[in-house]
C-alpha cells in the first residue's frame, strides 16, 4: 500500500506536460491571404516582452514539441500561412515583418469552468509601419486539473488561427506590406 501511495504522490507532484497540437493552416486564412497580391515578405523571429508562465494549475506545463517557445510557434504559424499563399520570400525580401508579444498568457480557471488564451502582439514592418493585434480566445475547461490543462493545450492552435486571421484581415496589414 505504501508503494502505491508513494507512486501516486510522485505522479501528482511531478506533473505532466501538455503539448499543443501541431499547427494546421486555416481555410479562412487562406481565403483572406489569396486577396493579397504583395509578395516578397520575410518573417523574422517574434519576441516575447514578458516571461511566459507555462504552468497550468499544478498539473504541468503547456508547451510545443516543435518549438522552444509558444511565441516561436505563432511566428512559424504566420510564416506557414503566408508561405502557403506564395507570399514568403526569405532570400531577397521586399518587406520584413517582426513581432513582439506584449502579452501571451492563458488561464484554465477563468470563471471556474472556462479558460482563455490572451494575446497582444505588435507587428512591425521594415517600412516603418506597425500593427497591434489583440485576441482573447475563450473556451470551456473542467474542474479537474488534468482535463482543464489538456483542453487549454488543445485550444491553443485554434486561438492562433484566429489571431493570425485578425492580423491578415486588419485594414492596417496592407500598410505593413507597402
Amino acid at each position: 500500500m505504501r508503494i502505491i501511495s508513494l507512486l501516486a504522490l510522485i505522479y501528482i507532484v511531478s506533473g505532466c506536460a501538455y503539448t499543443v497540437p501541431k499547427y494546421s493552416p486555416s481555410e479562412n486564412n487562406r481565403i483572406a491571404l489569396d486577396k493579397i497580391t504583395k509578395s516578397g515578405i520575410k518573417i523574422n523571429k517574434f519576441s516575447n516582452a514578458n516571461k511566459f508562465d507555462d504552468m497550468c494549475r499544478a498539473a504541468g506545463s503547456i508547451n510545443s514539441n516543435e518549438f522552444d517557445s509558444l511565441a516561436h510557434y505563432i511566428n512559424d504559424a504566420l510564416s506557414k500561412e503566408l508561405e502557403r499563399s506564395g507570399l514568403i520570400e526569405n532570400d531577397s525580401p521586399r518587406i520584413i515583418l517582426s513581432g513582439e508579444f506584449k502579452k501571451l498568457e492563458f488561464s484554465s480557471t477563468h470563471n471556474a469552468f472556462d479558460g482563455f488564451w490572451k494575446y497582444i502582439l505588435t507587428i512591425n514592418s521594415s517600412n516603418g509601419n506597425s500593427l497591434i493585434v489583440e485576441e482573447n480566445y475563450e473556451f470551456g475547461t473542467s474542474f479537474f486539473g488534468g482535463t482543464a490543462c489538456r483542453k487549454t493545450a488543445e485550444a491553443f492552435m485554434p486561438s492562433v488561427q484566429i489571431l493570425i486571421n485578425k492580423i491578415i484581415t486588419s485594414e492596417r496589414f496592407d500598410e505593413l506590406l507597402n
